[in-house]
Protein backbone atom coordinates (compact mmCIF):
# COMPACT_ATOMS: atom_id res chain seq x y z
CA UNK A 1 0.00 0.00 0.00
CA UNK A 2 1.62 3.27 -0.80
CA UNK A 3 0.09 7.25 0.11
CA UNK A 4 0.98 10.05 -2.08
CA UNK A 5 3.83 7.61 -3.86
CA UNK A 6 5.43 6.61 -0.80
CA UNK A 7 4.88 3.29 1.79
CA UNK A 8 2.18 3.97 3.86
CA UNK A 9 2.39 2.84 7.30
CA UNK A 10 -0.22 -0.15 8.79
CA UNK A 11 -2.09 0.95 12.00
CA UNK A 12 -1.16 4.97 11.39
CA UNK A 13 -1.69 5.46 7.52
CA UNK A 14 -4.43 2.10 7.50
CA UNK A 15 -5.72 -1.09 8.45
CA UNK A 16 -6.37 -4.15 6.64
CA UNK A 17 -9.04 -6.03 8.85
CA UNK A 18 -11.37 -9.05 7.85
CA UNK A 19 -11.17 -8.07 4.09
CA UNK A 20 -11.93 -4.75 4.68
CA UNK A 21 -9.64 -1.37 4.56
CA UNK A 22 -10.23 1.60 7.23
CA UNK A 23 -7.93 5.09 6.30
CA UNK A 24 -6.90 7.22 9.19
CA UNK A 25 -5.34 10.08 7.13
CA UNK A 26 -6.57 11.97 3.99
CA UNK A 27 -4.28 10.91 1.02
CA UNK A 28 -4.08 9.74 -2.09
CA UNK A 29 -3.33 5.71 -1.68
CA UNK A 30 -2.61 3.10 -4.32
CA UNK A 31 -3.39 -0.47 -3.49
CA UNK A 32 -1.21 -3.21 -5.49
CA UNK A 33 -2.79 -7.15 -5.17
CA UNK A 34 -0.76 -10.09 -6.46
CA UNK A 35 -1.41 -13.39 -6.98
CA UNK A 36 -1.03 -14.57 -3.62
CA UNK A 37 -3.59 -11.63 -2.22
CA UNK A 38 -6.29 -13.02 -5.27
CA UNK A 39 -7.84 -16.34 -6.03
CA UNK A 40 -7.61 -16.43 -9.42
CA UNK A 41 -7.23 -18.82 -12.38
CA UNK A 42 -3.87 -20.56 -12.07
CA UNK A 43 -3.18 -20.16 -15.72
CA UNK A 44 -4.04 -16.39 -16.23
CA UNK A 45 -2.28 -14.60 -13.13
CA UNK A 46 -3.67 -11.67 -11.91
CA UNK A 47 -2.63 -8.67 -10.58
CA UNK A 48 -4.81 -5.75 -9.42
CA UNK A 49 -4.30 -2.02 -8.87
CA UNK A 50 -6.83 0.14 -7.35
CA UNK A 51 -6.83 3.78 -6.29
CA UNK A 52 -8.21 5.14 -2.89
CA UNK A 53 -8.13 9.15 -2.59
CA UNK A 54 -9.58 9.63 1.37
CA UNK A 55 -10.80 13.25 1.97
CA UNK A 56 -12.38 13.85 4.93
CA UNK A 57 -13.16 10.43 5.99
CA UNK A 58 -15.02 10.23 2.17
CA UNK A 59 -12.97 7.33 -0.29
CA UNK A 60 -13.42 7.75 -3.51
CA UNK A 61 -12.42 4.18 -5.36
CA UNK A 62 -11.10 4.49 -9.44
CA UNK A 63 -11.85 1.46 -11.46
CA UNK A 64 -9.74 1.48 -14.23
CA UNK A 65 -12.23 -0.80 -16.45
CA UNK A 66 -14.76 2.87 -16.56
CA UNK A 67 -15.00 5.44 -18.28
CA UNK A 68 -12.17 8.16 -16.85
CA UNK A 69 -13.87 11.22 -15.46
CA UNK A 70 -12.39 14.15 -16.94
CA UNK A 71 -12.40 17.57 -15.84
CA UNK A 72 -10.76 21.32 -16.90
CA UNK A 73 -11.71 24.86 -15.83
CA UNK A 74 -11.83 27.69 -18.76
CA UNK A 75 -13.14 31.24 -17.33
CA UNK A 76 -14.27 30.17 -14.45
CA UNK A 77 -16.31 27.34 -15.27
CA UNK A 78 -15.75 23.61 -14.13
CA UNK A 79 -16.35 20.97 -17.35
CA UNK A 80 -16.24 17.72 -16.61
CA UNK A 81 -16.47 14.51 -19.44
CA UNK A 82 -16.81 11.20 -18.89
CA UNK A 83 -20.43 10.76 -17.35
CA UNK A 84 -22.50 7.96 -17.95
CA UNK A 85 -25.70 8.93 -19.12
CA UNK A 86 -27.97 10.56 -16.75
CA UNK A 87 -24.88 10.42 -14.05
CA UNK A 88 -24.77 12.81 -11.61
CA UNK A 89 -21.95 14.36 -9.81
CA UNK A 90 -20.88 16.35 -7.22
CA UNK A 91 -18.31 18.88 -6.54
CA UNK A 92 -16.41 19.40 -2.81
CA UNK A 93 -13.68 21.61 -1.76
CA UNK A 94 -10.14 21.27 -0.46
CA UNK A 95 -11.83 21.02 3.13
CA UNK A 96 -14.72 18.63 1.85
CA UNK A 97 -17.50 20.53 1.94
CA UNK A 98 -20.06 20.03 -0.44
CA UNK A 99 -19.70 23.00 -3.21
CA UNK A 100 -22.43 21.63 -5.71
CA UNK A 101 -24.23 18.51 -6.68
CA UNK A 102 -25.41 18.53 -10.90
CA UNK A 103 -25.99 16.65 -13.99
CA UNK A 104 -24.75 19.19 -15.95
CA UNK A 105 -21.17 18.79 -18.13
CA UNK A 106 -20.21 22.46 -16.71
CA UNK A 107 -20.99 24.19 -13.44
CA UNK A 108 -19.35 27.74 -12.07
CA UNK A 109 -16.91 27.38 -9.37
CA UNK A 110 -17.60 30.14 -6.46
CA UNK A 111 -13.34 30.65 -6.29
CA UNK A 112 -10.27 29.52 -7.16
CA UNK A 113 -8.85 26.75 -5.23
CA UNK A 114 -8.58 23.09 -4.86
CA UNK A 115 -11.97 20.81 -5.60
CA UNK A 116 -12.48 17.21 -5.65
CA UNK A 117 -15.12 15.77 -8.28
CA UNK A 118 -16.72 12.88 -7.71
CA UNK A 119 -18.92 10.62 -10.07
CA UNK A 120 -20.26 7.34 -8.64
CA UNK A 121 -16.89 5.53 -7.55
CA UNK A 122 -14.27 7.81 -9.85
CA UNK A 123 -13.06 10.99 -8.37
CA UNK A 124 -11.08 13.56 -9.93
CA UNK A 125 -8.77 16.56 -8.19
CA UNK A 126 -8.71 19.83 -10.08
CA UNK A 127 -6.98 22.90 -9.43
CA UNK A 128 -8.45 26.38 -10.39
Amino acid sequence: MQKNGEDAVIDKDYRIEEGIITFYTQGSYTLTMTNDAIVSYPDYPAIVIAEFLCVNNVVGIFDNAQEQLTCYVQNGILHIGGLLAGESWSVYSASGMLVEESENEFIMLPSKGVYIVQAGNRTVKVVY
